[in-house]
C-alpha cells in the first residue's frame, strides 16, 4: 500500500515535469518554425509536412506505450498484493511448505513486471530513433526543392538547413514528452 502511494506520488510529479517541459519544447519549436517561415514559406510547408510525417509514425508507438504503462502499474500492484499476502500467511507458508511453489510465483510476478518495463523502455526508444533517417531524407528534399524549384541560393538553403536541425531536438523532445504524458496519464 505504502509502495503504491509512493509510486503513484512521485509519477504524478513525473506527469507535471514532463507536461511542463512539453509546453516550453512545444513554444521553442513554434518560434523556430517562425523563423524558418521568415526565410522560405515554401520550405517551411515541406518542413511541417515532414514533421507531421514524423510524427505520426510514433503514434502508434505512443499509444501502445500508455497501453503497457498501465499493465506495468497492473503488475507492480499484483506483484505488491501478492508480497503482502505472502508476508501476512508466513506461518502457514512454512508449515505447508510450499515455498517452492510460492518462489515460482514470485518469479512469475517478478518477469511480467520485468518484460513490460523492457517492452515500454523499447517503445520509448524507437520514438526518439525514428527521426534521424527521416531527417536525413527531409534535408535532400530541402535542397533539391530549394535550388531545381524554388531556385533559392545556396545560402538561403544553408542557412534553412541550419535551422532545420536546429528543430529536430525540439520536435524529438515534444514527441518524448507526449509520450511520457500520454504514459502517466
Amino acid at each position: 500500500v505504502v509502495n503504491n502511494f509512493m509510486v503513484e506520488a512521485n509519477t504524478s510529479i513525473l506527469f507535471l515535469v514532463a507536461f511542463i517541459d512539453l509546453m516550453c519544447t512545444s513554444l521553442m519549436l513554434l518560434v523556430y518554425l517562425i523563423v524558418l517561415g521568415t526565410l522560405s514559406l515554401d520550405l517551411l510547408l515541406l518542413s511541417i509536412c515532414t514533421f507531421i510525417g514524423g510524427g505520426l509514425i510514433p503514434t502508434l508507438w505512443i499509444r501502445r506505450s500508455a497501453i503497457k504503462s498501465r499493465e506495468l502499474v497492473d503488475s507492480n500492484r499484483d506483484l505488491s498484493d501478492f508480497l503482502i499476502q505472502r508476508l501476512r500467511s508466513l506461518r502457514l507458508l512454512k508449515l505447508a511448505s510450499s515455498f517452492e511453489v510460492e518462489r515460482n510465483k514470485f518469479e512469475e510476478h517478478v518477469a511480467r513486471v520485468k518484460s513490460t518495463f523492457l517492452e515500454n523502455l523499447k517503445l520509448q526508444l524507437k520514438t526518439e530513433n525514428v527521426l534521424e533517417p527521416l531527417v536525413l531524407i527531409s534535408i535532400l528534399l530541402v535542397l533539391y526543392t530549394g535550388r531545381e524549384l524554388l531556385s533559392l541560393e545556396w545560402e538561403a538553403i544553408g542557412l534553412f538547413v541550419v535551422m532545420f536541425l536546429r528543430t529536430l531536438p525540439f520536435f524529438k523532445t515534444v514527441l518524448v514528452n507526449y509520450q511520457k504524458t500520454s504514459r502517466y496519464i
